[in-house]
């Protein structure tokens, strides 16, 4: 059974160190082919004043971010919504999106723009979303369904979807989408 033992300064909330153990248990429970339930581990917090690196304390920030899946859901929200200004505030200068066929956006207006001439409005309802943390990148995975209604005013359900993000320094820098929105279209609308 393998034990972590990981050292953190007190100041930190329930729900950041809860988000730590999740990654820390997946991740080596991943790592070893072990069941989660197999894996243990011990949070050992201190106070910032026992912190030392060098010869002097650092004061270091104790809250965590925004967890990476719930960023993701809250930029998607405000994206469904229209608040452009607020998912805005979730990408980094560079972030990219590439939807199916290789169609590529830099803008979030290029592809509200692009959007009109497929759907009035599509939402997500969730079916899984797993988060996974790399060297360079943190990666967020999520799938389901598609609603929403056509430029026809037909409504449309259960169009399946996937989109993966890449989140680095706290900000996402790619999309990746994939949807069955072509095969569904022309079944709905008229050619």
């Amino acid at each position: 059974m393998p034990t972590l033992h990981v050292n953190i300064l007190k100041g930190y909330t329930d729900e950041d160190k809860e988000h730590l153990t999740e990654a820390l248990v997946s991740t080596v429970a991943g790592i070893l082919n072990a069941p989660g339930d197999g894996v243990v581990v011990w949070l050992h917090e201190s106070s910032p004043s026992e912190y030392r690196r060098g010869h002097h304390l650092r004061k270091i920030r104790v809250s965590a971010p925004i967890h990476p899946a719930e960023m993701v859901k809250k930029y998607l929200a405000a994206m469904e919504a229209r608040n452009i200004e607020k998912a805005k505030s979730f990408l980094a200068p560079e972030f990219h999106m590439t939807f199916p066929g290789g169609v590529t956006f830099h803008t979030l207006e290029d592809l509200v723009n692009w959007s009109k001439t497929r759907y009035r409005f599509v939402k997500k309802t969730f079916h899984s979303t797993n988060t996974s943390y790399g060297a360079e990148f943190i990666s967020v995975t999520c799938s389901g369904v598609l609603s929403g209604e056509w430029p026809n005013g037909e409504e449309f359900h259960g169009v399946r979807f996937i989109d993966q993000f890449q989140i680095k320094d706290g900000l996402l820098v790619e999309q990746s989408v994939w949807n069955d929105l072509e095969l569904a279209m022309p079944k709905l609308l008229p050619t």
